[in-house]
């Protein structure tokens, strides 16, 4: 996962970011970026209401570029959250996300 800019748009955020995956992987056509949540500094959970994704394929790799827009004013997103399924647990392999 690689995570890009945070920008704001007054006092609104949207987080943007990547997540690589093998090609083929036991999550068939699904998201895994659904998963994705956003906390403020204090832990609390910041609602999102609009998301963006692009898949493309790279390689044996699959690559989600996500955006995710909150809609909660003036909350600050300090830590994003990741809890994806069960089914990932194939993305405990080490690999290197390739940089175009």
């Amino acid at each position: 996962m690689r995570v890009g800019p945070v920008t704001r748009d007054g006092d609104l955020y949207t987080v943007s970011g990547e997540l690589s995956y093998p090609a083929g992987s036991p999550l068939g056509t699904q998201s895994i970026h659904l998963y994705i949540s956003t906390a403020d500094a204090a832990g609390w959970s910041i609602v999102d209401k609009y998301r963006a994704v692009a898949t493309r394929q790279q390689g044996d790799r699959t690559i989600e570029a996500f955006t995710i827009h909150l809609v909660e004013p003036g909350r600050i997103p300090a830590t994003l959250l990741w809890n994806p399924p069960g089914e990932t647990h194939w993305l405990t392999i080490p690999f290197d996300l390739p940089i175009e």
